[in-house]
């Protein structure tokens, strides 16, 4: 599978979730890491992006506070994680 480029397409999210179920691996000014696409409410409006995987990822569904928005900067592109492996 290839990188996939920001600007020609995003992850997909469910109608009534608020990010990906499962991470993607992202290219950002950190290097690849894991990420979840999905929004937060920053100053009253909705804004789409990549959030840390390890910060927003945890069971309980918390999302980002609406005075910070934990949207990551300058990502490039993105990619479905690999399957794991069977062995």
């Amino acid at each position: 599978m290839d990188w996939i480029k920001c600007s020609d397409r995003m992850p997909e999210i469910g109608v009534n979730d608020w990010r990906t179920p499962f991470p993607v691996l992202v290219n950002c000014e950190m290097g690849v890491v894991p990420a979840y696409y999905g929004f937060a409410w920053h100053e009253g409006e909705k804004h789409f992006g990549f959030m840390e995987s390890i910060r927003y990822g945890d069971g309980s569904g918390s999302k980002p506070d609406e005075h910070s928005n934990g949207l990551m900067a300058h990502v490039s592109s993105w990619i479905p994680m690999p399957e794991p492996p069977t062995t």
